[in-house]
């Protein structure tokens, strides 16, 4: 079962004042990693709902990489498990966004915790972890909107376009320069041009129509 998330700041600061004191207990009996991991996995949600990422990479860190490969895997599932929910306060709708950001750079990271063997798995957190990111650019309304596309930032780019979100994109180019080297641009590039010849045809349709009316009235 997933780890319980802590319901306000109090509860992740009790957390993290437990864990050392959890920590020497399960040592003392020899506890197996099924009895540590779901430990270490509370303590890493509570120093992320606080945005204390230094002490969780140092968590991290301390870890064996099988044992912190599995723990920062557990949370960023158990995260997005319940990142959808409609009741979700804004706060902590960002707080879990900037936590998945967190938790797949340091998983996709030097220390190597997903395999470069593993291509589709790095293939899948790379592209999360920019749709991430753009969600991260967006207003709290258009984060519940297109939350669920996290894991393909393309369509979140052209669900923009097509509702003609011109500031949004403007941020998210702004926050993403490296954007500008994928096949977003083509996807930019490709909605310029229809907007252009919409708006030619629309403009060669009221010159005739113009033209028209009048060559109508004076042969009347």
């Amino acid at each position: 079962s997933s780890a319980p998330q802590p319901s306000n700041g109090r509860d992740g600061a009790d957390v993290v004042d437990n864990f050392s004191l959890a920590l020497r207990l399960l040592g003392a009996l020899q506890a197996p990693d099924s009895l540590m991991n779901p430990v270490y996995a509370r303590e890493l949600q509570a120093l992320l709902a606080r945005r204390d990422t230094v002490e969780a990479l140092s968590l991290l860190c301390r870890l064996s990489a099988d044992t912190a490969r599995t723990v920062a895997s557990a949370v960023l599932a158990d995260i997005e498990a319940h990142d959808h929910g409609a009741g979700v306060p804004t706060k902590r709708l960002k707080q879990q966004l900037h936590s998945q950001i967190f938790l797949i750079r340091y998983l996709i990271g030097k220390r190597g915790l997903i395999a470069a063997a593993d291509f589709d798995r790095r293939q899948h957190l790379k592209r999360r972890l920019v749709g991430l990111r753009i969600l991260c650019t967006l207003h709290k309304h258009e984060i519940r909107q297109f939350q669920f596309l996290a894991a393909t930032p393309q369509l979140i780019v052209e669900n923009l376009l097509m509702a003609a979100k011109i500031k949004s994109l403007r941020r998210v180019f702004a926050a993403l320069p490296e954007l500008a080297t994928t096949d977003i641009v083509m996807l930019v590039c490709y909605y310029a041009r229809r907007a252009m010849n919409t708006e030619v045809a629309a403009a060669l349709r009221r010159r005739t129509r113009n033209n028209v009316l009048p060559a109508a009235a004076s042969a009347g």
